[in-house]
Order: structure tokens, then sequence, then C-alpha cells
């Protein structure tokens, strides 16, 4: 492959990673700030009888949230920081389900479980770079 092929090759995994972390972003935005799932539906996470799958989901959400960021960076710090943004943002959607949106509550466990998983999806990313070394 030329160097000119490989570089069309590299902008172009660049462009698929940001569109995918841009509709990744929107869709949790949409999934948090929409109304909740009714009670006993598909979407009710209580409805399944599985301790805690609120807040796997949550903890793996933001993990994928984290691992799309690291795919868009090239700089570790750049990656850190965009990582602190992303647990940021989770909070303050938590914040603003409590806030605005009657029908949906808000919790600091969820905002826990978002940080937990962008951590998670922090150390996965770097055991991943480490492990190609």
């Amino acid at each position: 492959m030329t160097t000119k092929n490989t570089q069309l090759v590299i902008f172009r995994k660049q462009v698929a990673y940001r569109v995918t972390f841009v509709f990744y972003t929107i869709l949790i935005t949409v999934l948090s700030l929409s109304t909740g799932a009714q009670e006993n539906s598909t979407l009710d996470m209580n409805s399944y009888g599985i301790l805690y799958l609120d807040k796997i989901s949550h903890a793996l959400a933001y993990a994928i949230f984290a691992i799309q960021a690291f795919l868009l960076l090239t700089s570790q710090h750049l990656y850190r920081i965009l990582c602190f943004a992303i647990a940021l943002y989770g909070t303050l959607l938590e914040l603003v389900q409590q806030t605005f949106i009657p029908s949906r509550m808000g919790s600091i466990e969820d905002a826990i479980a978002n940080i937990v998983g962008v951590i998670i999806g922090y150390n996965i990313s770097l055991y991943y770079m480490h492990s190609k070394k």
C-alpha cells in the first residue's frame, strides 16, 4: 500500500470514529433525557429481577463511551481530559433528569455507576494500549 493510500485509510477510520462518537453521545443523551420506561415493560430494568442491572447498564454504557473516546485521540493526556468530561457529562445528565424532567429521577447511584463505567473503559483502553507495545 502506498503512503497516500495508508493516509486515506487512517483518515477514513478517524472520520468513522468521530461520527460514531457523536452518534453515541446523542444516543446517551436521548436515552437519559427521554421519559422513563413503563413499569414491567421491556425497558424496565427492575422487571428482570437481576440485582443492580440498572447500575450495570449505566457502567457498561459509559465504559463503551470511554473506549470510543480512546479511538478518537492519540494523546493520553487529551484522552484523560475527555474521559473526565464524559464522567462530568454523565453526572450532569443525572442532575438534569432530577431537576427538569418530571417523569425521570436522576440519582447519585446512577452518576457513580456512570463514573465507574468511564474508569473501567479508561483502564481497558490503557491495558490495550500497553499490550500493543
